[in-house]
């Protein structure tokens, strides 16, 4: 597949410290804190370096919102060249190399077993989605800082707290990649992880995607991968995730949360609420999930870059992960609507649509998958959550296959 996208599934995708470090190279945002349940949280910004072939696109970042929205429908109708169309014809790519700061928090835990977990969110989120600060037993991060594991959260480039470079040319899934596996490269050098015994990626839907694509072009970053909100199927409805999330410009929808872009307009994010509930959650609030937890989403939910939109499709080069031989485990919502077109049991005679990751991940050590039900594209904000925490917590332990 080209670096940019010529297909109906564009959108299918596009759902689809201190930190205990040396203060070298590190700017320090927050005071460490003893969590009452023996581990101790510290936030940073870690200047990370990388250089990504990029592709290079002659398209100007839309200066209205009904622009966005014709973009939007022009680039995910079925067959659509349109990324094509505004990629550079003399020069296509371009090598991008800089330094920039990802906002991260790491937990690290009294009694360490050995694991360092490194989180990687997804699409329209932040590093939030990885937490619930009013009930820990709700929040991945506490659970599995809480179950003796390393826990490195951040914010990936361009969204939340971390740098916000140009989102057309800069931001995209090829330097996506590279940050990811960068920051990998940074952690393994501190002290502090010195005596590590796995290191584990976990993701969520693009980040499960990036995480994925780390796996196949550097197979020894990761010797446990856990991908959740995750597909290895292209063929899902883009058109139907294109109206569950209508793309609005980040700075207009909300200027209190996303006033951070400055009304740059290469950032957009979804429209409302009833575009989150649509797109990440499984029936009403209050039925299959809290309305707590949905109002925290809404109000922490991240954006997505003009050249992320363009250039995710693109992750799927990287497959199969030929090289990668640790153990994989995929977790996915059985009415998760952007991996299984909202039934992961689609496939013939009501086989799982994740049987198809053996394929992708052929030489990998195991590979199992559980199908939460009455879930969502958010796995992890569901009521089987403490379910779902439990199943990761007893693959890594090697009780569950």
């Amino acid at each position: 597949m080209s670096a940019f996208m010529t297909r109906s599934n564009l959108l299918a995708l596009f759902v689809s410290s201190a930190l205990l470090f040396s203060p070298q190279g590190v700017e320090a945002v927050a005071t460490p804190r003893a969590a009452s349940n023996s581990y101790t949280c510290t936030e940073a910004f870690v200047p990370i370096t990388a250089s990504a072939q990029n592709v290079r696109f002659n398209a100007a970042a839309p200066k209205t919102q009904l622009e966005l929205a014709a973009i939007v429908s022009s680039a995910v109708a079925i067959n659509s060249n349109y990324s094509a169309q505004v990629v550079d014809a003399t020069n296509p790519s371009q090598t991008i190399s800089g330094t920039w700061k990802l906002y991260t928090k790491t937990c690290i835990p009294a009694k360490w077993n050995g694991n360092v977990q490194v989180l990687v969110h997804g699409l329209f989120a932040t590093h939030s989605y990885f937490e619930y600060p009013y009930n820990k037993s709700l929040s991945y991060l506490d659970v599995a800082a809480s179950e003796g594991n390393a826990v490195v959260n951040y914010d990936r480039l361009g969204i939340g707290a971390s740098d916000h470079p140009d989102g057309i040319n800069i931001v995209q899934s090829a330097l996506d990649i590279e940050m990811l596996h960068q920051l990998v490269g940074y952690l393994k050098k501190r002290s502090q992880f010195a005596k590590a015994t796995q290191w584990i990626s976990v993701g969520h839907s693009y980040g499960s995607m990036i995480s994925s694509a780390v796996m196949s072009k550097y197979p020894t970053d990761f010797t446990k991968v856990v991908l959740t909100g995750y597909s290895p199927t292209t063929n899902n409805n883009g058109v139907l995730a294109a109206y569950a999330f209508s793309a609005y410009i980040a700075s207009k929808q909300n200027p209190l949360l996303f006033g951070r872009y400055n009304n740059d307009s290469s950032y957009f994010v979804t429209e409302s609420a009833s575009h989150d509930l649509y797109g990440f959650f499984n029936g009403p609030p209050g039925e299959y999930y809290s309305t707590d937890v949905f109002d925290n989403f809404v109000a922490t939910k991240g954006a997505i870059s003009f050249g992320q939109f363009l250039t995710m499709a693109a992750v799927t080069k990287y497959w199969p992960a030929q090289a990668f031989t640790g153990d994989v485990l995929i977790v996915t919502g059985v009415h998760d609507l952007p991996g299984c077109a909202g039934n992961c049991y689609q496939g013939s005679d009501g086989v799982s649509v994740l049987s198809g990751s053996n394929a992708v991940f052929p030489n990998a050590k195991s590979l199992a998958t559980y199908i939460p039900g009455n879930t969502g594209h958010a796995v992890f904000h569901h009521y089987t959550a403490p379910a779902v925490f439990g199943v990761i917590n007893s693959w890594l332990d090697g009780n569950y296959h």
